[in-house]
């Protein structure tokens, strides 16, 4: 998979290259079916058609639960203000303007809400995608939109999303090298355009040792006391103790 999106993005023009993300993944679903790594239980067992029933398990509030989504969505909305930077950085080589980065963290709030009501996850945004814009360079909304109705048609048709699900994990794995790397190559633009002074040089440095550090020992936390919000939880995460800290280390060191 990897080997063929490569080569179709490197080599081909037009609809291919802008697709080599998709070709390389059917590419190596192909290859995966021959070899006999494919779970067809999978698609077998998945319905034809399934409709979300809304607040099936109920509805309860819970202070600890309340507590914890809070964090978690500072957490959510500094990934969210990252990708939207990441994606225009990487598909329009522009940093993203104060209306685009508000109109996306609202699109997260109310996708939560909403989702809320049909026993979905919090909403979020995905680095992955920020790191398929940067490797194909199409950052049109409408290809979005396209997106979008592919995702609720797997939705209401289990089969179509038993498709996915059966795909194994070395297929995923190849394109989630490219997007991954793609995620780190648009940060470092990102921060290169920033005036890194000694000032901003430490808060980079001290989050991403922070963040990296605990997610790497997550017995640092273990005598951390939770008070019913899963505070080690969160803590070992990576993302939001480097979040967090950056964030309090940009607002309290002073500017020389």
């Amino acid at each position: 998979m990897f080997i063929v999106a490569i080569f179709f993005n490197l080599r081909g023009k037009g609809m291919a290259s802008a697709a080599s993300i998709l070709i390389g993944i059917v590419a190596g679903f192909i290859v995966a079916a021959a070899l006999g790594m494919v779970n067809y239980g999978k698609i077998a067992s998945a319905a034809w058609f399934a409709f979300p029933m809304p607040l099936q398990y109920g509805i309860d509030f819970v202070p600890g639960a309340i507590i914890l989504m809070l964090f978690m969505s500072v957490v959510t909305t500094i990934e969210t203000i990252g990708d939207i930077s990441a994606t225009t950085m990487g598909g329009a080589k522009r940093e993203a303007t104060d209306k685009e980065i508000s109109g996306g963290i609202m699109a997260d709030g109310v996708g939560t809400a909403f989702g809320a009501i049909f026993n979905a996850m919090p909403n979020t945004s995905y680095s992955q995608n920020a790191g398929l814009v940067a490797f194909t360079g199409v950052v049109s909304r409408h290809v979005g939109t396209i997106a979008g109705i592919a995702l609720v048609l797997m939705g209401l048709f289990p089969k179509l999303g038993g498709i996915i699900a059966a795909m194994p994990e070395s297929v995923i794995g190849g394109a989630a090298i490219i997007m991954f790397g793609m995620i780190v190559a648009a940060g470092i633009k990102l921060i290169s355009r920033a005036e890194m002074d000694q000032r901003n040089l430490l808060i980079l440095a001290l989050s991403l040792s922070f963040g990296i550090g605990m997610s790497l020992l997550p017995d640092f936390v273990k005598n951390i006391p939770d008070f019913g919000i899963s505070l080690k939880l969160l803590l070992t995460t990576g993302l939001i103790p480097a979040g967090l800290l950056a964030f309090a280390l940009n607002a309290t060191m002073a500017k020389k």
